[in-house]
């Protein structure tokens, strides 16, 4: 890993290690890296996601996310963290500051394949969920999810008829991965693209 590589991740994932000790006084960090644009929201787009979904390993993800390079950093295998830092209100009521999303590809070798778009931000979920609805996607159908522990909603597109995006407002969105380890306090908004059968 390259010496600023490493310095932009401590200082990504600085506010996790604060936020897990459930320090309320902090407020969301501004001072960002001069290389992170105006208008970067810290999220990914619809159509990003959507072609991110189209590799079927991580050396194509992570190729793609080159381009993200200025706004997302890869932290781990198949891990890329926002630069930015969103304020997020647990289920204490306590203010905790994370990073605005991430991004998560399955790399276990045993697992079926998995990407997901993982949002912190409620305000930051609605801007994605305008996207999508400007995109053509539109509610088919909805279930449980077993592994999410949480209802999950079906969104489907006549311009893209062979993948389906779902979305889960979930406390377990990636298994013991990341920042997920230990007990999630606050509502993550999870967006993931499936085939359509």
């Amino acid at each position: 890993m390259k010496k600023h590589h490493f310095w932009r991740l401590i200082w990504v994932l600085s506010p996790l290690l604060f936020a897990c000790k459930g320090n309320s006084s902090k407020e969301a960090i501004s001072n960002l890296p001069e290389n992170v644009g105006e208008k970067d929201n810290g999220i990914l787009s619809v159509t990003d996601l959507l072609e991110l979904s189209a590799y079927k390993d991580l050396s194509g993800v992570q190729l793609y996310m080159k381009k993200w390079s200025e706004n997302f950093i890869h932290a781990k295998k198949g891990e890329f963290v926002s630069f930015r830092n969103v304020a997020v209100t647990d289920t204490a009521g306590k203010n905790i500051e994370l990073t605005a999303s991430v991004l998560y590809v399955a790399t276990d070798p045993m697992a079926d394949w998995r990407i997901a778009h993982i949002i912190h931000s409620p305000e930051l979920n609605e801007a994605f969920m305008k996207d999508l609805k400007e995109k053509g996607y539109e509610l088919s159908d909805s279930s449980q999810s077993y592994l999410m522990k949480a209802k999950s909603y079906y969104y489907d597109s006549e311009k893209q008829p062979g993948k389906r995006i779902v979305f889960t407002r979930t406390f377990m969105p990636w298994l013991l991965k990341g920042i997920y380890v230990n007990q999630v306090t606050w509502p993550c908004f999870v967006y993931e693209v499936q085939a359509k059968k």
